[in-house]
């Protein structure tokens, strides 16, 4: 019983995304570039917590890439 509660939470899920997926694929925008700076920011900030002090992370992230 509870797998096919799971289920039915899967199903609802994807079909509360139908009108979100649909416009992915109609629309002609791209996010590719704003997906690599999310992406860069990010490595930016896990090596920040490592080791890395807020100057670091300040030139790292205003610097030209």
């Amino acid at each position: 019983m509870a797998t096919q509660s799971k289920l039915a939470a899967f199903a609802a899920g994807i079909e509360a995304d139908r009108d979100a997926a649909a416009a992915a694929i109609a629309m002609p925008w791209y996010s590719g570039q704003v997906g690599g700076e999310v992406n860069r920011l990010r490595a930016i900030k896990r090596q920040r917590h490592r080791r890395a002090n807020i100057n670091l992370l300040k030139a790292k992230v205003m610097a030209p890439t």
